[in-house]
């Protein structure tokens, strides 16, 4: 019996020995390429995947594109601590997640249901809002997430109704640097999203700098709410028990933001 559970011991030791050579760092990139590619109307690279301390994925330069120089997002370094339990249950239940360097690219084609990501997942907006059944979307929950230096870029095709002064954010053209921030109790539940903001900064294009940033938020069904908000920008400092933005029914397009935002 005491054999038994020495050879049992042994069995998770190795395969974490094994995976630190390169070669099988290297093969499991591509096992993972070969799963998720053919889903995608686009490519998915990724540099290497590595298992540290049994229960950490680490994964470098994740790149998920259409066609070339069209990126819909870049990871330069991802970490995850998830339970071997939980994954072999099938659920995507993380202690930890950190995401360091790279940026995710939205853009609207044609129309606001249309958009990269529906074309590179191939997605079907039509048939998605015919179904009455709940989103298909995975329910993922993080204890923590910390996000280091990441960019997010918003291009609605459409051109603005007007010129936009200097100073002032161009809602068609977004673009959101060195976003820094930690989360807690994330989680992703029908396509809802919530989690707990302990710190959240940002650089905008146009100038306004997020400073400070801390609240309970909520996001579903086009409206995005905040709880216990502390919101410091270079130009104000917002404290409030609750904030909620809404899209206006049939007004869905952010670019037009006062007339079709309900604050």
């Amino acid at each position: 019996m005491v054999g038994i559970a020495i050879l049992l011991a042994m069995i998770p030791a190795s395969l974490f020995i094994a995976v630190q050579i390169p070669y099988k760092k290297k093969k499991i990139a591509q096992w993972v390429i070969g799963k998720v590619e053919p889903h995608l109307d686009g490519n998915i690279s990724i540099d290497k995947v590595a298992i540290a301390l049994y229960d950490r994925i680490i994964i470098n330069n994740i790149l998920i594109t259409g066609t070339p120089g069209d990126t819909l997002v870049h990871i330069g370094k991802l970490s995850a601590d998830i339970s071997a339990g939980d994954f072999l249950r099938g659920r995507l239940y993380f202690d930890r997640v950190y995401i360091e360097d790279g940026i995710f690219h939205y853009i609207e084609e044609g129309s606001k249901e249309f958009s990269n990501i529906t074309r590179i997942f191939k997605i079907d907006p039509s048939a998605r809002n015919k179904s009455p059944e709940k989103s298909s979307f995975p329910h993922i929950k993080v204890d923590e997430l910390r996000i280091n230096n990441y960019g997010f870029h918003y291009v609605d095709c459409r051109p603005p109704k007007g010129p936009v002064a200097p100073g002032c954010m161009d809602y068609t053209n977004i673009l959101v640097s060195k976003i820094t921030g930690r989360f807690h109790n994330f989680e992703v539940v029908d396509g809802a999203i919530e989690a707990d903001i302990k710190s959240l900064a940002a650089t905008e294009k146009c100038g306004i700098e997020l400073r400070y940033l801390t609240g309970h938020i909520r996001f579903a069904d086009r409206t995005i709410m905040v709880n216990d908000i502390y919101l410091k920008d270079n130009y104000t400092t917002l404290i409030a028990d609750y904030l909620s933005f809404s899209a206006i029914a049939g007004k869905g397009s952010i670019k037009d933001f006062l007339r079709k935002i309900a604050l």
